[in-house]
């Protein structure tokens, strides 16, 4: 039984003065190891962990799930919300420390245009490991991309870059990785329009020196949150981030993640139509992208966008394959990578003429 079943079964349960309410979806394969464990004793466990460790006696949690890892908004009868704990179980505590590694290094900076969740705690608890990380009050939500997110992407790339030659980047290494383990899924025989397409953009990159900066990764526009009263977003889930990577990877994710969805059509076939209207057809994206690029100080912008968009795609090919297993979304990604490698149509000398 997992955790989701277990809450939904129980429903709210109390511990004298403390109440859990569990808001679950059924059905949905999000494990927590519960093993010969009631439930009782694992969300006890969990509240007893973060009563010690913050040192109050008046907690009270909701349990929702995320991609890898549950969410608990953790508040106190006399202070309200304390902030948000994410619980990470089995190889997903990777993750979990990695975002904790990620939120102390950018603490190091002063940005301007975004602020960062501080780590309140952090610790291992029976198989466990607990995060708990501040928040804002007054945070609202975003309907789509703005200025204000490009603004902290221009930030975050000039404050954390350093110049590398490309082939003695870390990255570099990374990405030789990522295209092993994409051929080891899609096979050695279907895999030369992949390496033709992806030998070309290292041919041309390998020589250059290219600036390297700190990336999320994963940068969908709801992952910043509008502070009330202010021109700065409150910028969470870093539990993928980087230290040396290239540009423009949040950039692209930002705005795939703003086109709205046809819920009528096929995922990889939405996909790719998001990805012709928004690169191959739309000027402001253009726009955008040279305003990007001319901010953070990057000559070629044109070519080094569109051998960087590839090599995006294949940063979340391996994403997927490494951490949420869904097949459908990697075959999205490839899908789109195929149309690029294969239709002159969606080649280079396309790529934002509009």
């Amino acid at each position: 039984m997992n955790l989701l079943q277990i809450l939904n079964w129980s429903g709210a349960i109390r511990y004298g003065w403390k109440y859990v309410f569990a808001i679950a979806k059924k059905n949905q394969d999000k494990c927590i190891n519960t093993t010969k464990v009631s439930s009782k004793s694992i969300i006890k466990g969990i509240l007893d962990f973060l009563s010690e460790r913050l040192e109050r006696d008046d907690l009270t949690v909701a349990v929702y799930p995320g991609n890898r890892k549950f969410i608990m908004p953790v508040y106190s009868k006399g202070k309200g919300i304390i902030g948000y704990a994410k619980v990470f179980t089995g190889r997903a505590k990777e993750v979990g420390k990695n975002e904790v590694r990620m939120l102390r290094k950018l603490a190091l900076f002063d940005f301007q245009s975004g602020v960062i969740p501080s780590v309140i705690i952090e610790g291992d608890n029976n198989g466990q490991y607990i995060v708990v990380v501040s928040t804002k009050e007054r945070l609202r939500n975003f309907k789509s991309i703005t200025s204000l997110h490009i603004r902290w992407l221009i930030e975050l790339f000039n404050e954390t870059t350093s110049k590398v030659l490309f082939k003695e980047s870390d990255y570099y290494h990374i990405l030789q990785d990522q295209l092993s383990q994409i051929r080891e899924y899609i096979g050695v025989g279907e895999y030369s329009w992949l390496e033709d397409i992806t030998g070309k953009v290292i041919e041309d990159l390998c020589n250059k020196e290219i600036s390297f900066g700190i990336a999320q990764r994963e940068f969908p526009y709801h992952h910043a949150l509008k502070i009330k009263g202010q021109e700065r977003i409150f910028v969470i889930d870093w539990e993928l981030g980087a230290d040396s990577y290239p540009p423009y990877f949040d950039l692209y994710h930002c705005f795939l993640s703003s086109f709205r969805r046809n819920l009528s059509k096929d995922i990889i076939e939405d996909y790719i139509k998001r990805m012709k209207v928004l690169f191959f057809s739309k000027r402001s994206i253009r726009n955008a992208i040279f305003n990007y690029s001319s901010k953070i100080g990057l000559p070629e912008w044109l070519n080094l966008s569109y051998n960087f968009f590839i090599l995006y795609l294949v940063d979340q090919c391996s994403i997927h394959l490494t951490w949420d297993k869904t097949d459908t979304m990697v075959k999205q990604k490839l899908a789109a990578l195929k149309v690029l490698a294969t239709n002159p149509k969606y080649d280079q000398s396309q790529w934002l003429v509009r």
